[in-house]
């Protein structure tokens, strides 16, 4: 959002925060804007509190990602392809049935059901397998937060993942064909 509106990163000065803090110094105006996860927006929204300056639609990330020790990972291959799998089917039954899925994760969350409709509207639960193109996007990102300081050594995105043969292996059959 900062190159959008013409300002360089060094013209803003970023305040690392919790969640929560971000919110109450936002609040209280010791911060002049945060950056939020749903569902404070939707709700600071809905009470006028806030204005979004930018949402993250049309931003192009890296994705979300599973994390597990590489040595459980690595012993552990066709368990990991099982959990996927299951992870792609709730996420394609979610997108398919965006109230039901709402009704189910409120009380879990502790929000509305109107609320979680507004977060899951928000967002596509898909999976596509790690790649090169992937792998290469998450090592601009890790490049770009050690340029600017915010991490304090270079780091080595290919260091931190599976062989390439290792992801095959666990890779689901229903999205081995959407990378």
């Amino acid at each position: 959002m900062v190159v959008e509106v013409g300002l360089k990163f060094n013209d803003v000065q970023g305040v690392n925060l919790t969640v929560a803090d971000g919110q109450a110094a936002f609040l209280n105006k010791t911060v002049d804007a945060y950056v939020a996860i749903d569902p404070t927006p939707i709700k600071l929204q809905q009470e006028g509190t806030i204005r979004v300056l930018r949402d993250a639609q049309g931003i192009k990330t890296p994705g979300s990602f599973y994390l597990a020790a590489r040595e459980f990972a690595s012993n552990n291959l066709e368990l990991f392809k099982a959990i996927l799998e299951e992870y792609y089917q709730v996420g394609e039954w979610a997108n398919q049935n965006r109230q039901a899925a709402a009704q189910i994760l409120a009380p879990k969350l502790k929000v509305d059901v109107a609320t979680m409709e507004t977060m899951l509207s928000r967002r596509k639960y898909d999976m596509q397998p790690i790649n090169e193109q992937v792998l290469r996007d998450q090592q601009q990102v890790a490049d770009l937060l050690y340029q600017l300081k915010i991490v304090p050594k270079q780091v080595d995105v290919r260091e931190a993942t599976l062989t390439s043969q290792q992801y095959a292996a666990i890779i689901p059959d229903s999205i081995r064909n959407k990378a």
